[in-house]
């Protein structure tokens, strides 16, 4: 159960961020708001992605939702 509760934090953490970044924003260009995802929330998600099990589909679609 500890790596579900870890996948479950590294998804809670990453929707908050994301989160963040629209109520921070000013501007709605989907250039600028494409970039701050790609530097402030996909590290979060790929983050040691090699050493969890990829074949758990909860796991998967949790982390896609983001």
């Amino acid at each position: 159960m500890k790596g579900e509760n870890t996948i479950n934090g590294i998804v809670s953490k990453a929707h908050k961020r994301a989160n963040l970044i629209i109520r921070c924003f000013m501007s709605r260009d989907l250039s600028s708001l494409v970039r701050a995802f790609t530097v402030y929330v996909r590290p979060i998600l790929e983050y040691c992605s090699v050493v969890w099990n990829r074949f758990v589909l909860k796991d998967i679609t949790a982390m896609e939702t983001v």
